[in-house]
């Protein structure tokens, strides 16, 4: 990893997302609110959830694009999961990441993920899924990284 700081919008972007959270009571009303973010998340074409773009491993299906803005120096996504808990870690994910430098988010802590309190609540395989997702996309910006 570059040691890059991370970027001031993204971090406002991460503790706007805990205070979000915060402000819901209980496990249930954060799941809910989880699904909502993914329902407002754009879906992707049939034709963009090819084998090539699905993260392997995942009990369900799960699909990240990544487009690098080389003139920016920043990485778009796209994500979009058959299961609504996953598509809603990708939503949070997502929202926090994208169009961000490729050095800033492989180097992100996402520490906001524990801090909104879901991770600890996810089953094994929902936790593995996001693990995966992350591990994904900090492999790809670190690529984008080394290329620029």
């Amino acid at each position: 990893m570059t040691n890059a700081p991370p970027s001031d919008s993204m971090q406002a972007r991460a503790r706007e997302v805990e205070r979000e959270f915060a402000g819901l009571e209980d496990s249930i009303a954060r799941y809910r609110y989880l699904v909502e973010l993914g329902e407002r998340m754009p879906r992707l074409s049939e034709a963009e959830k090819s084998d090539e773009t699905r993260l392997p491993g995942c009990q369900f299906g799960l699909w990240i694009l990544t487009d690098y803005d080389a003139e920016r120096d920043v990485l778009r996504f796209r994500v979009d999961s058959d299961a609504r808990i996953s598509r809603g870690l990708a939503a949070l994910l997502v929202r926090v990441l994208d169009g961000q430098p490729p050095a800033a988010i492989a180097d992100a802590s996402l520490d906001f993920m524990d801090t909104i309190g879901l991770r600890g609540h996810l089953s094994a395989n929902r936790t593995n899924g996001l693990s995966a997702m992350i591990e994904e996309i900090r492999a790809r910006a670190e690529h984008y990284a080394r290329e620029s």
